[in-house]
């Protein structure tokens, strides 16, 4: 069984620092062998032709690495930088302070490393507009969703116009809210002595069906 294993393992091995194949394609194997999850770039770019025999490849820090390889009977030595996947987030465009109202146009869009965007990290732009801060929130940084909360539509113990349909007539009383809510939640709202569920359709208004 370890003989099997041995000669598998001899034929990676050989695959991997071979002859065949694009240059730049054989280092994004090496990188992948290695279980990173990046693109190489080279500055200034070379791009070898032919056979290439690979010798070695190593990370030097960080995300640096070092290719030593042999290219029509000549040795080479390229480093270069590993570049990660890069997916676009929302970040603000100038820092603001507590409680500050977030609109479009305070938000924009920038590429950043896959690998550094955490679950934590709100990626949608639909989830920032509108939202209000919690704290100080610095630009070209990636925003917390705990960092953020949003207006009511309606408030709890907030007066709120109701509209109360009933057999194709619409009917306009006052009432007290018992719940937060935006507009489309179903919330209870209070009239006189009577609870009723209301369906938010605006700032501070409200619709009942029966």
């Amino acid at each position: 069984m370890r003989y099997f294993l041995y000669i598998i393992f001899l034929l990676c091995f050989s695959n991997a620092f071979g002859h065949e194949g694009n240059f730049m394609k054989r280092l994004e194997k090496e990188i992948w062998y290695r279980g990173l999850s990046c693109v190489p770039v080279i500055e200034p770019y070379v791009e070898y032709d032919g056979e290439i025999e690979f010798k070695s490849f190593r990370i030097l820090k960080l995300r640096e690495f070092e290719a030593r390889f042999i290219h029509m009977g000549k040795k080479h030595i390229v480093r270069g930088q590993c570049m990660g996947e890069e997916v676009l987030v929302p970040v603000l465009v100038e820092t603001i302070k507590p409680h500050s109202k977030i609109s479009e146009k305070m938000v924009r869009l920038v590429y950043v490393e896959k690998h550094k965007v955490k679950k934590e990290h709100i990626v949608d732009l639909q989830d920032i507009v509108g939202m209000n801060s919690r704290r100080t929130i610095a630009a070209n940084e990636p925003v917390f969703h705990k960092d953020l909360y949003k207006d009511w539509a309606v408030k709890r113990g907030q007066s709120v116009k109701a509209f109360v349909i009933s057999k194709g007539l619409s009917i306009e009383v006052q009432a007290i809210s018992q719940e937060n809510g935006n507009q489309g939640d179903t919330i209870k709202i209070k009239n006189s002595n009577t609870i009723l569920n209301a369906i938010v359709i605006g700032d501070g208004i409200v619709k009942c069906v029966q």
